[in-house]
């Protein structure tokens, strides 16, 4: 008798459409981004950039560009042309409209609201967790009572 195969994690198939008109007002902190339907989300200016902590260091996980924890390089690396180029190659996917989701790789996908790197296969497990759905209402609360420098 034959053992059945072991199950293989469901690939998601993404498309590349940008959800978000990135209108963005910044300043040292925040980012404000407008959805298609017009509603309005705030989000760290780090998640925006993907800039995320490993260890004792700054990691942009865009231009694989790894920083000391020193918040001018950090601040110096997201004004670099070459950053904001590299921002352009990864819009928000439509799949998951206002979740902020950009695809990284084939296999990994980055979370701007929660500034986290997941596998493709648990994007949909990760928008339902408490977690994602409570920063998404943190960031609908920021637009609302938001006032820029």
């Amino acid at each position: 008798m034959s053992v059945p195969a072991l199950r293989q994690p469901k690939m998601l198939n993404i498309v590349q459409k940008p959800t978000v008109n990135v209108q963005c007002f910044s300043d040292d902190q925040s980012v404000i981004l407008t959805l298609k339907d017009c509603r309005k989300l705030v989000i760290s200016s780090d998640s925006y950039h993907g800039i995320v902590m490993v260890g004792i260091m700054y990691k942009c996980v865009f231009c694989a560009v790894e920083m000391e924890l020193d918040n001018k390089l950090k601040e110096a690396h997201k004004n670099l042309m070459t950053h904001k180029k590299c921002l352009e190659r990864y819009p928000h996917l439509e799949d998951f409209s206002e979740n902020l989701i950009r695809k990284l790789s084939n296999n990994s996908l980055y979370c701007s609201l929660c500034n986290v790197v997941m596998m493709s296969t648990a994007a949909t497990r990760h928008v339902s967790t408490e977690t994602h759905k409570e920063q998404l209402e943190k960031a609908e609360i920021k637009a609302t009572t938001y006032k820029p420098f």
